[in-house]
């Protein structure tokens, strides 16, 4: 079961919460309890050799939303549509799954990858 709801998501405004679950649920890696906004990316929690790197700005650097979508992009499920919406000025973005998947929107087109790719991965 989820902890979050679609709603919750999409009303998230872009930031570290929004980036802390990009590592947890598309990334599938362990944040650091201790340091905030640092995950693991070598060892486990338990061992005594681990490696932790500070969790990229994933939901206002475009860059680093765009790796993001280049690990969606690894499982051939999933596919990015990307398109800004000229009435509201909203970037609206979408992972399909057979063309079947719920978009994300933001203020930005990171923000809008960001959401699209939680909600793809989380089901909603």
């Amino acid at each position: 079961m989820n902890e979050l709801t679609r709603e919750q998501i999409l009303s998230m405004p872009a930031g570290r919460e929004l980036d802390n679950l990009i590592v947890k649920y598309v990334l599938r890696k362990t944040t650091s309890k201790d340091r905030p906004n640092w995950y693991l990316i070598y060892g486990t929690t338990s061992s005594s050799v681990q490696e932790w790197a500070k969790i990229p700005r994933y939901s206002t650097d475009i860059a680093a939303a765009w790796e993001v979508v280049g690990k969606m992009h690894e499982d051939e499920r999933w596919t990015l549509a990307l398109e800004r919406d000229s009435e509201t000025n909203e970037w609206i973005a979408d992972f399909n799954e057979l063309g079947l998947s719920p978009a994300g929107v933001g203020k930005t087109a990171q923000e809008a990858i960001i959401k699209a790719a939680l909600l793809a991965v989380m089901g909603l």
